[in-house]
């Protein structure tokens, strides 16, 4: 449990939360625009939510992911601790 908190602590001097809140606003916002350009009445209706949504899942957690494994070797970089992780 120690070592998780003091993995959270590095990671937040490199503002990671920010970009989880950022990619997520991004999702919401594609949502949102996707959900006005079909109009209220639409045959598709909810339908394409659904497919657009897991589309856009797989494409920003994917990016999320290389994003904060980025930033945790950039981490470990700095501080030469690839000793220790060894």
């Amino acid at each position: 449990m120690r070592n998780l908190m003091l993995e959270c602590a590095k990671l937040r001097r490199k503002r990671v939360p920010i970009m989880v809140f950022a990619l997520v606003a991004a999702v919401l916002a594609w949502l949102y625009a996707d959900a006005h350009g079909e109009g209220m009445a639409s045959p598709r209706g909810w339908h394409s939510l659904f497919f657009a949504a897991s589309i856009m899942n797989s494409v920003f957690l994917s990016l999320l992911a290389s994003v904060v494994s980025s930033r945790v070797a950039d981490v470990d970089h700095e501080a030469n601790a690839w000793k220790q992780l060894l």
